[in-house]
């Protein structure tokens, strides 16, 4: 194939703003594409970003979407550029949980849809990466019609499982979340015209509202001892009251009826004498 042009994802939607859910799926769509054999594998990556996808015009005319190595540089400050990565990350790497594999990946792509369809993240207007780890640590993804009414449900419910914040209740591979796109059903052929933001017309159209069932709260899941919370540095850490073991509660078992029977035999002795 040969290419003549080639721009980032992230460069399109600074330029163009949200774009319309169908544009948006056949990005992440083929994006699942080229991670199919590297989850066949076993294989994740940190997280995936906007700047990781790149526009490749073919010799047809045609877009696909080709994803940058894992390496690769992004074009943004250092600032902007360690903002955005914690933006991608999942909760498991924010977290830097020991089990860890390809579905942190489809985290990555479900912030991608929301950012690109809504024209903002999922975690508002963050000021600071540790902003970003406590609110998507602490809360559940908001729900992407709520801030684009126009997108459909079935695309709406994709986004919504790819932002589950326990990794098994996500799409497993990308070629799942391929498969569910795949259903909606959509050509994943994308054309230079395609590449537009919004329209009025498109802005001006609410979907039908998708119900959802609501996440389990964070402080569930951390009191079972499957979530643990980031700690914000411009708070102060507060022990909780640990339980005493049940050794402790022996020992001390053991010294009361010691002192008892001591006390008993002391008051024997001077009754006896």
């Amino acid at each position: 194939m040969q290419r003549s042009e080639s721009t980032d994802w992230r460069r399109h939607l600074d330029r163009i703003g949200e774009v319309s859910p169908a544009l948006a799926v056949k990005i992440v769509g083929q994006a699942c594409e080229a991670l199919r054999q590297p989850h066949k594998l076993g294989r994740a990556r940190e997280y995936i970003g906007p700047g990781h996808l790149v526009l490749e015009t073919s010799g047809s005319g045609s877009l696909r979407v080709r994803l940058l190595e894992p390496d690769t540089p992004i074009d943004l400050d250092s600032d902007d550029r360690e903002l955005e990565r914690t933006s991608y990350l999942s909760p498991e790497r924010a977290q830097a949980l020991k089990s860890i594999d390809h579905r942190s990946d489809i985290w990555s792509l479900g912030v991608l849809l929301f950012e690109s369809m809504t024209g903002r993240s999922p975690w508002g207007r963050a000021e600071s990466p540790s902003d970003v780890i406590v609110t998507m640590c602490t809360r559940p993804a908001p729900l992407v019609q709520d801030f684009a009414p126009w997108v459909p449900p079935d695309i709406a419910d994709i986004v919504h499982t790819c932002l589950q914040r326990e990794p098994s209740a996500r799409f497993q591979t990308a070629s799942e979340l391929l498969e569910a796109i795949r259903a909606i059903p959509l050509d994943l052929t994308i054309q230079p015209k395609d590449v537009v933001g919004l329209s009025e017309e498109e802005r001006a159209q609410v979907a039908d509202k998708n119900e959802v069932p609501p996440s389990r709260a964070p402080v569930e899941l951390y009191e079972e001892g499957r979530l643990s919370l980031p700690r914000d540095p411009t708070v102060p850490v507060i022990a909780r009251p640990k339980k005493a073991s049940s050794k402790v509660i022996a020992w001390f078992v053991i010294v009361a009826l010691s002192v008892t029977a001591l006390l008993a035999w002391q008051i024997a002795g001077l009754i006896w004498s």
